[in-house]
């Protein structure tokens, strides 16, 4: 979908921008330019001031920046500024730099406008100091330092201002003035030394206020040159720059403009920038020079902008606004420095101008075809047919371009010509085996051209025709293995039918519906006849002709192996091992750039900008002669290397006229040559030229910073650095600093912010962590010991320094986790060991001595046990014997009971009952009869009672709940009632004094129930909970008011009896709503 979208902004800017071209710059205005490209540098990217007086590259690769408020240290990435510290007289007493120079030794001299000379002390980044001493000859003559230069024998010359010419020894640090004196011819000829050339052969050339001056080391002596020129020169003749070419020549920068001064016949010639005039004075000084060939130069005025100059013709081109340079109007260039990767380092009073020279190996063959032939400058695909005509496709038409004639034809649509291309937007092109060349267009179908006719036959989709094209955008044509044509469209695939001369939708098996309706981006077929597919929107397929679908992958976020993008643009097929039957595929993407992937394991590897691709949106793909990917995208061409993962970049600081490279645009020809298209033409080169980058030196990697607790850590006492991090080969860090970072840097300054990193830390993993662009690592929480960090770096080349730099850490432990604890630990373990030992003596004797004390104790214990023991058997023996006795009683007394007295009561309630039936009683005799009977029979109940109570055989559960059965049913036989019981142990015994008390109090509820209730229904609940016997008694009589009720005697004796059994006896009633008894009581 998004190649789509792509595919439809660049018709759009196509049709509205686009004209025929390959049109090109005249000659004269080409040879105007300088092919470079700038960038620039000021206080926004870190610098500590705009006006740049001086530039240097350190034998390090540093590059350093001297400015009006100090001195610049620039990696590529920051700038490390030193300036003024009141509080440390090692620093820069003077901010404003002048010059700046490195020694043969390697020292760096610094230049200060009023402060001096110093040099700098890479160990300790600090700086000793010479000035001029009051009244001291020995001294500087001038603390106003302009210039500095090294001769053959390794003393300094110092150009001051206004104090003339200083040498300096190092060694010893002895100094010997040289200035102008008046009434010497043969001093120098002026106080103000603003340039220094020092000769291979010791020869010493001094540039100053009033002019040039040759130094005769031999006789100590200065001769003045006299510059000839022809007329007067606005300006003076007052020398600011001296370069010596190999020639001899010097060049000379003066206020008048450019000097070539021949020292063997003292002759001159002068170019000025423009015209010698008044006006003209600030354009035509020159500032800096520097050689860009023998003969060629870079030239810096003060306010005319900078140039190009030839020195064979002694002509200039300025550097274009419309290059992005520095040109007339801008603030004056102070110097000009080149680095030893070639970059121009230009120093203005509006920072510093960064210029690469593009000697490039990309070629526009926009040009080399000439102007106004193709149809559009907008180009998708590229082609070469069987006869070397290569083929192009743009959004406007389709051209033809034939080498050996140089001719192009094009062909468009044209819609009174039913045989003419059936859309200007062409996206694809392909020739199959019969050598028929097949154009796939944006909304016009298939068109098949005829050479001979020079027409094109068409097949578009029709709604009608279920056999038509799916769709009318053909996004790409494939021939298989059997010379069967696929043609994938935005809605599927389709089949052409060769024998029928017309396209057919490809159904395929059962399982490949999902296929139909699927954006179809490229179509390959491997060595065991799958094809694969890749889709715009829903990922790669994989399916066999027969079987249909057998694979299909998709970005699952959760899963790092997964395909990276489901909008998959390209696929190729690169072998991989010593079996030639084993093959990877490299898919690209749009938004997750390319992707490896390997079959048999069916995982995905993903390369992106963070592995260092130009871009994540793929353009195309292009397999060169020596097997490296040529991958080019939105921003950009990088060159993969299969075997080893390496990568380079390319874009318009490399040459390239255009990075924003065309879906489709891309192709190999039989030459080798590989060709790219753009928004604006095309690009051709020979990948062959760019193995060169191999032979070139890898960047130096040197370490920038450490910060702990992200903070920078400075040298000095109390921290960890004593040195520079960059000198520094160990670090010692406190466990307390847990948290540390370093800082390191490539020294490549070509592309530095392409510059890629990895890292490992020795003694905790021993791989390599690629960690792309940054160039920062933070570690925490390290567990005490020594370890290695190492960093490696690659330039934007794609070139790495494997070497790289290294640092020891050493992660010192916490007091308690040191040698001397461990020794402590270790003596204290011995101590305790000792008295360990003296204690497990001690302990053995005391457990000894226990053991017979307790023995003889047991002993004693034991005679007493037996004795208790004894003792209680007797007790128990006496008590069952008394238990006994007391059950033979009570057995005794109830059979007494039962035979004596109830024998008694039931002859004495018989006579009653005759008696009372007898004729011849009167009525008070009978009722006197029935009172006795009367009584008899309760007497007998009661006596019953007392039996059972005293009856031993009769103290389980058992017997209390079937009593109290008996006893309901015989109360209650006038009222519905229900009794439930449930008891777990039935047989378990129960103490008589309970079981009486438990009887009488449930006898005594029914008593109350049958009297005062005038219920109709009573319900008795037994069970036993635990340890405890439960009785409930409830009915649904009139109930009464507890207040009022309470000290009745009925209520007093069931409290009474339950207290006497130690139970928990609950009375609930409402007036109208009935009565409700629990009991509970324990049991064991």
């Amino acid at each position: 979908m998004m190649r789509s979208i792509r595919l439809l902004a660049g018709l759009i800017c196509g049709v509205v921008f686009c004209t025929p071209v390959f049109a090109r710059h005249s000659e004269s205005i080409e040879k105007s330019r300088k092919n470079v490209s700038i960038e620039h540098l000021n206080t926004e990217d870190g610098l500590s001031d705009n006006a740049i007086r001086c530039i240097l590259q350190d034998n390090h690769g540093f590059i350093w920046i001297g400015t009006e408020n100090g001195l610049n240290r620039y990696d590529g990435n920051d700038f490390k500024i030193f300036q003024k510290n009141p509080n440390d007289s090692k620093s820069l007493q003077d901010n404003r730099i002048k010059t700046l120079y490195q020694d043969g030794a390697g020292n760096l001299w610094v230049g200060t406008v009023a402060g001096g000379l110093y040099r700098y002390n890479p160990s300790f980044e600090n700086f000793d100091h010479w000035k001029k001493e009051t009244s001291a000859d020995s001294s500087l003559s001038n603390n106003g330092i302009n210039i500095i230069c090294e001769d053959s024998s390794g003393f300094l010359w110092i150009g001051t201002a206004g104090g003339g010419l200083n040498v300096l020894n190092p060694e010893n640090g002895e100094i010997i003035q040289y200035r102008h004196q008046a009434y010497r011819s043969e001093s120098l000829i002026d106080n103000h030394v603003r340039a220094l050339y020092c000769e291979r052969k010791g020869d010493l050339w001094v540039g100053t206020d009033s002019g040039l001056d040759y130094f005769d080391r031999k006789n100590k002596k200065f001769i003045h040159q006299n510059l000839q020129f022809p007329g007067r020169i606005p300006g003076g003749s007052g020398v600011g720059v001296i370069y010596g070419d190999q020639d001899g020549f010097l060049w000379l920068g003066t206020a008048a403009g450019l000097v070539r001064f021949d020292p063997t016949t003292g002759k001159s010639r002068l170019w000025q920038p423009i015209s010698s005039t008044p006006e003209s004075y600030e354009e035509n000084r020159i500032t800096a020079i520097v050689s860009e060939t023998a003969q060629d130069f870079w030239i810096g005025t003060l306010s005319g902008g900078l140039f190009t100059f030839d020195g064979e013709h002694f002509t200039a081109v300025p550097l274009g606004e419309d290059n992005g340079g520095i040109h007339t109007g801008q603030p004056g260039v102070s110097s000009i420095y080149r680095d030893s990767a070639g970059i121009l380092w230009v120093g203005t009073y509006n920072g510093v101008y960064k210029i690469l020279s593009r000697e490039s190996k990309f070629h526009d063959w926009t040009e080399e075809i000439g102007a106004n032939r193709l149809t559009s400058n907008y180009i998708w695909p590229i082609y070469e047919d069987h006869e070397g005509v290569i083929w192009i496709g743009t959004i406007a038409g389709l051209n033809a371009y034939d080498p050996a004639s140089g001719k192009i034809t094009q062909y468009i649509h044209d819609a009174n010509n039913p045989n003419s291309l059936s859309n200007n937007a062409v996206i694809s092109i392909f020739e199959d085996s019969h050598k028929n060349l097949w154009i796939a267009t944006f909304t016009g179908g298939l068109n098949r051209f005829n050479r001979k006719t020079s027409t094109f036959e068409h097949w578009q989709y029709h709604p009608d025709d279920p056999q038509s094209l799916p769709h009318n955008l053909v996004s790409c044509i494939f021939e298989d293995h059997s010379g069967t044509l696929w043609i994938g469209t935005a809605k599927g695939l389709a089949i052409f039918d060769v024998k029928e001369n017309q396209p057919k939708r490809f159904l395929g098996a059962a399982n490949t519906g999902s296929l139909h309706d699927i954006y179809v981006n490229d179509i390959f077929e491997d060595r065991n006849g799958n094809y694969w597919i890749a889709t715009s929107k829903s990922g790669l397929f994989c399916f066999d002709p027969q079987k249909g679908i057998i694979g299909h992958w998709q970005h699952d976020s959760d899963d790092p192996q997964s395909i990276s993008a489901n909008a998959v643009t390209e696929i190729i097929s690169m072998p991989y091992g010593s079996d030639s039957s084993k093959f990877r595929l490299w898919l690209g993407t749009e938004g997750g750039g390319v992707n490896v992937f390997d079959p048999p394991s069916k995982t995905f590897r993903a390369y992106t900008v963070a592995e260092g691709l130009s871009d994540n949106t793929i353009s195309s793909m292009v397999v060169d002669d020596t097997g490296n990917i040529w991958i080019s995208t939105e921003n950009g061409l990088t060159c993969l290397t299969p075997t080893n993962g390496k990568i380079q970049t390319f874009d318009e600081r490399d040459g390239i006229p255009n990075s924003q490279f065309n879906p489709w645009a891309g192709m190999k020809a039989r030459s080798g040559r590989l060709y790219f298209g753009t928004s604006s033409g095309i690009i051709y080169f020979n990948p062959q030229e760019f193995t060169a980058n191999i032979s070139q030196p890898p960047p130096p990697v040197v370490l920038t910073g450490l910060e702990i607790f992200n903070r920078p850590v400075s040298i000095g006492e109390g921290f960890p650095l004593e040195a520079s991090i960059s000198e520094t080969q160990m670090i010692r860090l406190s466990y307390r600093e847990f948290l540390f970072s370093l800082n390191f840097a490539a020294l490549d300054f070509i592309k530095p912010e392409r510059n890629r990193y990895a890292y490992k830390l020795e003694g905790l993993h021993d791989r390599w962590i690629d960690i792309g662009h940054r160039h920062r690592v933070d570690f925490t929480g390290l567990s005490p010991g020594e370890y290695v960090f190492r960093v490696k770096a690659a330039n934007s080349k794609g070139i790495w320094n494997e070497e790289g730099t290294r640092l020891k850490i050493i992660i010192t432990p916490p007091p308690w986790k040191t040698w001397w604890a461990y020794s402590l630990y270790g003596l204290l373990a011995i101590a305790g060991l000792l008295l360990w030992r003296k204690h497990e003596i001690d302990k053995l004797r005391r457990r000894n001595e226990e053991r017979r004390r307790r023995e003889h104790e047991e002993a004693e214990l034991r005679e007493a046990r037996l004795r208790a023991e004894s003792a209680e058997y007797q007790a128990q023996v006496l008590e069952a014997k008394q238990e006994a006795e007391k059950q033979q009683i009570r057995n005794r007394i109830a059979r007494d009971l039962h035979d004596e007295i109830g024998s008694n009561l039931s002859s004495l309630s018989l006579i009653g009952e005759v008696m009372r039936k007898h004729p011849g009683l009167d009525e008070e005799a009978r009722e006197a009869f029935e009172d006795v009977n009367q009584a008899s029979r309760h007497s007998i109940e009661a006596l019953r009672d007392i039996v059972w109570f005293i009856n031993p055989m009769s103290d389980s559960l058992s017997d209390l709940a079937g009593r109290m059965q008996e006893t309901a049913n015989t109360m209650l036989n006038t009222m519905k009632h229900q009794l439930c019981t449930d008891l777990q142990d039935s047989g378990h015994k129960i103490n008589p004094d309970v079981k009486r008390n438990v009887f009488l109090i449930f006898k005594e509820c029914l008593h109350n129930i049958i009297k005062h209730s005038q219920a109709s229904q009573v319900t008795i609940e037994i069970r036993k909970d635990g340890n405890r016997l439960i009785l409930n008694i409830s009915d649904d009589g009139i109930g009464f008011d507890l207040e009022t009720v309470e000290t009745g005697n009925g209520l007093s004796n069931l409290r009474s009896r339950a207290e006497q059994i130690n139970g928990q006896l609950t009375i609930q009633s409402v007036p109208g709503r009935g009565t409700s008894v629990s009991l509970s009581v324990n049991i064991t």
